[in-house]
């Protein structure tokens, strides 16, 4: 039963590294497709800052809905971003929250062969990048631990694999915060903002 349990540990690991990689390549995918999908103009109905509580304290996100037109039918959406959703970033959600609380109308983009799909903007949010980094880093620290486990290769060089690993992790995502400074998703919301102002972006 020990030995299972040792076995499962690092397979659940690479399971969850594949499934989170695969997520976050899917919304990016996503996102890519929705810069050439049709437009429609759509009413704000609700917007909020909603906070609850998370796994590592108060997590925020921004809800959104509106409601647009498409060939005479009508349609709600709520999608703000792919790959947008709540986390622990007070300060990047109200960001968010203030340059959206400011309109009334929004241009939306809408899948052409499903519309009831559909997104404020064509840009992903840095979580895609979060979501990439965390996976590929649990597919990698689940690999070694197996290795470690059959006596593949000399304990010491998977020792120095895991701790490569994890100081690769930390260094990228040092630059994943000063990503989120600039990220891609807030600075199209507010090239729009500036554009409805009439300002020059």
């Amino acid at each position: 039963m020990e030995a299972f349990i040792k076995v499962l540990i690092p397979v659940v690991l690479i399971a969850l590294g594949v499934f989170m990689s695969i997520h976050s390549l899917r919304q990016r995918r996503k996102a890519l497709q929705a810069r050439s999908w049709p437009r429609s103009k759509a009413q704000v109905i609700e917007i909020k800052l909603n906070e609850h509580a998370g796994n590592d304290g108060d997590a925020q996100e921004v809800q959104l809905r509106y409601r647009y037109q498409v060939h005479d039918r009508v349609y709600e959406g709520h999608q703000i971003a792919f790959g947008y959703g709540s986390s622990t970033s007070p300060e990047y959600h109200s960001k968010i929250y203030n340059i959206l609380r400011k309109y009334t109308e929004l241009n939306v983009l809408y899948n052409p062969e499903s519309p009831g799909e559909a997104v404020v903007s064509p840009y992903y949010g840095s979580g895609v990048l979060l979501g990439m980094i965390i996976g590929q880093f649990f597919v990698l620290f689940g690999l070694a631990f197996l290795l470690l486990l059959r006596s593949i290769f000399p304990m010491s060089l998977l020792f120095i694999f895991m701790v490569v690993d994890l100081l690769g992790t930390i260094f990228i995502s040092l630059r994943f915060v000063g990503l989120r400074q600039n990220d891609p998703l807030i600075k199209d919301l507010k090239a729009r903002q500036a554009l409805r102002r009439g300002d020059v972006v």
